[in-house]
């Protein structure tokens, strides 16, 4: 079973590359840039063409407005 069979619902939240680099800086500072852009954007992207999870999404959302839950 893989792993997103366990799920009732699966969401995508749908961004540009450039945008969830910029909310990813704006959380983990510029210290954290150089991780999210050499690090944890480049596995995320080789999960997404691998897994394929948008195939398989019941809902996408569109994630480039801006994000008025932070507090």
């Amino acid at each position: 079973m893989l792993f997103r069979e366990a799920y009732d619902l699966r969401i995508w939240v749908d961004a540009l590359r450039d945008l969830r680099l910029a909310r990813g800086v704006a959380q983990e500072g510029e210290k954290g840039a150089t991780d999210l852009g050499k690090q944890w954007m480049p596995s995320d992207d080789r999960c997404v063409e691998r897994d394929d999870p948008i195939s398989t999404t019941d809902l996408i959302v569109d994630g480039s407005s801006p994000n008025e839950a932070t507090g």
